[in-house]
């Protein structure tokens, strides 16, 4: 079965609007040091199964972010506008993992310096939270 994460990446890398910033630069976790930038990190950040009274099911929720990274705002504010403009449509019913419906877009924010990073090197990121619903069969 294919993860959540895979099919993520999948979408992502496909995404010619995406690839046209970062070429093959996504990455599951943390961004691996000294590599170029831009940049796409994601993540998953939480998942709650559905239960209902009569047991467990096979639908969960979850709630994956997706960090778009650049040297300066608008690379990232477009990297970020073209995960939103892949996603917000997206439908997954071929394989399990099967969305309920498309993603939903939870937040977009800004975050101008990583304190990891010395301040005039710091990059550029957008933090975007999506919401999946799907079902594990």
């Amino acid at each position: 079965m294919a993860t959540l994460e895979s099919l993520l990446y999948d979408k992502l890398a496909a995404t010619s609007a995406i690839t046209d910033e970062t070429s093959t630069r996504i990455y599951r976790g943390r961004r691996p040091q000294d590599t170029d930038l831009p940049a796409i990190t994601y993540q998953r950040v939480s998942t709650t199964a559905v239960n209902h009274a009569t047991g467990a099911t096979d639908t969960a929720f979850c709630t994956m972010q997706i960090m778009s990274l650049a040297a300066n705002q608008g690379t990232a504010r477009t990297i970020a506008d073209a995960i939103k403009a892949a996603l917000k449509t997206w439908t997954q019913t071929s394989v399990a993992p099967k969305f309920a419906a498309p993603p939903h877009l939870q937040n977009d924010l800004d975050v101008p310096e990583d304190p990891d990073y010395g301040e005039q090197d710091a990059p550029w990121m957008i933090a975007q939270d999506w919401f999946f619903g799907y079902s594990e069969v």
